[in-house]
């Protein structure tokens, strides 16, 4: 019996090596240029377009402030641009800090929207595990809550209208 376990575990834990592997290679993060190929509605109603105008697409510039640098001061942080602390909330992903906060931190990695019908069909999208955003504070709430070291209180609805798009 000892024996049988002894070979079991090593190849059920390479087996889920391999399997998380591959589900973590599924989900990639493209970019916001690469939303932005799809996502360029007519005049007024470009998703890209509503999106720069956001402080979420400037959210990794301003870790460059003297602002942000007295902020990380209080906090020892050294240099709030290469620091995760600041990063976690600043930026989307930290291959593409200069995106800021983009779409794929609300609406999940953008590799996993190739499929035209998913794209179309906002709960077959939800089915597979994405993230829509919309209606959904819980979501803005892990990075604008007390634990922020520049909090100010979040009231979901009223952001809301700062950042929905169509």
């Amino acid at each position: 019996m000892k024996r049988i376990i002894l070979y079991i575990l090593p190849v059920m834990f390479v087996s889920l090596m391999v399997l998380n592997s591959n589900v973590q290679a599924q989900h990639k993060y493209v970019g916001e240029k690469m939303c932005s190929a799809c996502h360029k509605g007519a005049k007024g109603n470009n998703v890209h377009e509503k999106w720069q105008s956001t402080d979420h697409a400037k959210a990794f510039e301003t870790l460059k402030s003297q602002k942000a640098k007295d902020v990380a001061a209080k906090l020892k942080i050294s240099d709030p641009v290469s620091s995760e602390k600041c990063l976690n909330c600043h930026v989307t992903n930290s291959a593409k800090k200069d995106e800021g906060v983009s779409c794929e931190s609300c609406h999940g990695p953008g590799s996993d929207y190739k499929a035209m019908n998913v794209m179309k069909d906002p709960n077959l999208a939800k089915k597979n595990g994405l993230i829509m955003g919309k209606g959904d504070a819980s979501l803005c709430k892990k990075c604008h809550n007390p634990n922020s070291p520049t909090y100010k209180p979040f009231d979901y609805n009223k952001k809301w209208n700062m950042v929905k798009h169509s």
